[in-house]
């Protein structure tokens, strides 16, 4: 899994290390929104950049792409006629360490399952967790809290983007008790001050 920005100096760079990451990793389908799509479809239309992929997009262009409602609104809500094993693999987290070229790390699904236990026991998750996410679910930190809260029956609150008062807002609207979160964005918080004294530390009590 991974995420990429849409604006920056090193445009052809970050593309060309998803093209790299697609290839590596043997997608059959890439699912993207908005201005992704086009950069998919720029990539598209180099000759030997990617191979063959469906295209499911969330305001998508049009075809090829399939629009991401409908189609989950067609899908059928049976479990699929599929067997998973511990040692299948769940997913592959890229990252680009200190070389600048992403290398894939491959997840099991008993790796998953055995860091999420483990994890949910130290921060204390239970049944009745509300847990926020403001960062990509692409993230590893994300997936801390995202499997955390899967394994013990929370609920998870996804935010669209990372605001500080927004984020404010929603821990103490929604009574979060857990959160995942980088450097910086405690920093953001702790910036607040006397509103963060106030709404955060009265509700969210496991904080990462």
């Amino acid at each position: 899994l991974h995420s990429f920005p849409t604006r920056r100096s090193s445009d052809l760079h970050i593309d060309a290390a998803i093209a790299a990451m697609i290839r590596d990793c043997g997608a059959r389908a890439v699912a993207a929104s908005d201005a992704q799509c086009r950069r998919i479809d720029a990539l598209r239309a180099t000759p030997g950049a990617l191979p063959e992929l469906a295209l499911i997009g969330l305001g998508a262009p049009g075809a090829p792409w399939i629009e991401l409602a409908p189609w989950r609104d067609r899908s059928s809500a049976e479990r699929p006629a599929v067997a998973v094993g511990g040692d299948d693999e769940c997913n592959i987290i890229y990252s680009s360490g200190t070389t600048a070229l992403p290398k894939g790390i491959v997840h099991t699904h008993r790796c998953r399952a055995y860091w999420a236990t483990d994890c949910a026991l130290a921060l204390r998750y239970h049944s009745g967790a509300v847990t926020v996410i403001s960062l990509g679910q692409y993230s590893n930190i994300s997936w801390v809290a995202m499997l955390c809260t899967f394994l013990v029956g929370g609920t998870i609150v996804v935010l669209p983007s990372f605001d500080t008062r927004g984020l404010l807002r929603e821990i103490q609207s929604r009574r979060v008790s857990h959160g995942a979160f980088v450097p910086v964005q405690l920093q953001r918080l702790l910036e607040e001050g006397e509103v963060y004294m106030e709404i955060g530390r009265a509700s969210c009590r496991e904080r990462v």
